[in-house]
């Protein structure tokens, strides 16, 4: 065993470089699974505009607030499905869609701030956000300076609903809520 692994021997070396080339081989072939990050990045170069249109309209929609706060209602987003293999790739669209609604829109209105749960629940990315069964009542929005409701999420059918941002009426202080 120890000529095979002395100095000068080869051994090493190739045994490096056939560590190496598997490492390599595995993930190029995670990244060719369906939804990998790699199958994405084609489009993005062919329409760098499409892929930073997602990030506009959070921008947009951040800026019709106004200055006071909003709050983000959820719709379709259970937190399981019944058949989770089949569901899988749907699933992980779901909670990156959700997440880059979350995240863009509550960096959109800093210092102002986007609820989805209350202040204390923790959230670190879409798979937290899915199944949120948080609504809460007009007096809790109008103790946190809400003055406008996102609605976020997808149709009986899975299919993206078009974000909508409505003003709430008749909340006190309205400046500039709208």
């Amino acid at each position: 065993m120890n000529k095979l692994f002395s100095v000068g021997s080869a051994a090493p070396k190739v045994t490096a470089w056939a560590v190496v080339l598997l490492t390599l081989s595995q993930l190029g072939w995670l990244q060719l699974q369906p939804g990998s990050a790699l199958k994405s990045i084609p489009g993005r170069v062919r329409n760098p505009a499409l892929a930073l249109a997602q990030y506009q309209d959070c921008d947009a929609l951040a800026a019709q607030s106004g200055q006071a706060n909003i709050f983000i209602h959820l719709v379709g987003c259970p937190k399981e499905s019944t058949n989770a293999e089949a569901t899988h790739s749907y699933s992980d669209y779901r909670e990156s869609f959700l997440s880059l609604w979350y995240f863009r829109t509550t960096y959109d209105l800093y210092p102002r701030r986007a609820f989805i749960a209350p202040p204390d629940t923790i959230i670190n990315g879409g798979w937290d956000l899915m199944g949120m069964p948080f609504q809460p009542d007009p007096s809790w929005l109008a103790t946190h300076a809400i003055r406008s409701v996102l609605t976020l999420g997808f149709d009986d059918a899975g299919r993206t609903l078009a974000p909508y941002l409505k003003p709430l009426t008749g909340t006190t202080n309205d400046q500039g809520g709208g």
